[in-house]
């Protein structure tokens, strides 16, 4: 909106930009407080996952984790979701603070989980193999069996990128699933609609423990169960 001259703290959230190290220190030396944001353990990527190459230092040079980490290093402060991100950066010896995500509960409809469908909430295109947990726990048989339908919201329509049937391993002319796609964040609760069951499945990795409990506060917005 415009050039601002007042500024007395800066807040940056995932600034991977190659100057963004720099930056901090300029801004430190003009006594301005800087705070970083870390909301996902970006070096515990796996291969399989979208944002591992679109953060790799060496195919990205200008835009990466790497910045990320040394723009972290200079600042004031850092902000932290989880203790294992606390932990992740407690070698940068920058004070960090944990601040627990949260929902503004107002933004958000409350269903009846007795008239919605068995649920995922997301973006495939930035998981590894999440949704591939569904189907140890044998979630297509267990529609195909009691003749229930599913729903995505987020599908993202992007040509290369599995379908959510395809993740969980069932046919869709079997088991009906009903899909909306990817939205802007102020229209986020409306993907929520059609739950009734809100699953969230995790692989067990590194990228994963560090994770908070958004996914499950959500459900609890939307005033359904979760899995």
């Amino acid at each position: 909106t415009g050039e601002h001259r007042d500024v007395d703290i800066l807040v940056t959230q995932r600034w991977m930009s190659r100057e963004g190290a720099e930056q901090m220190r300029r801004a430190r030396a003009c006594g301005q407080i800087t705070v970083g944001e870390l909301d996902d353990d970006f070096w515990s990527l796996r291969k399989t996952n979208l944002a591992y190459a679109t953060t790799d230092p060496k195919a990205n040079p200008t835009f990466n984790r790497d910045h990320y980490w040394n723009m972290l290093g200079a600042c004031d402060a850092i902000t932290v979701s989880t203790e294992a991100l606390r932990k992740r950066v407690e070698r940068l010896n920058v004070p960090t603070f944990i601040l627990r995500n949260a929902i503004d509960i107002a933004r958000w409809p409350q269903n009846d989980p007795a008239v919605g469908f068995i649920s995922w909430i997301g973006g495939i295109q930035w998981r590894s193999y999440d949704l591939h947990q569904l189907r140890a726990v044998g979630l297509p048989d267990f529609l195909l069996e009691h003749g229930l339908q599913c729903y995505h919201g987020g599908d993202s329509d992007v040509p290369g990128v599995d379908k959510f049937w395809d993740q969980v391993g069932f046919d869709p002319v079997k088991v009906q699933c009903a899909i909306a796609k990817l939205c802007s964040i102020e229209e986020y609760p409306k993907l929520w609609g059609p739950v009734g069951v809100s699953l969230i499945p995790l692989e067990k990795v590194a990228f994963n423990e560090a994770k908070s409990w958004l996914k499950a506060l959500e459900s609890c917005a939307a005033g359904v169960p979760y899995v």
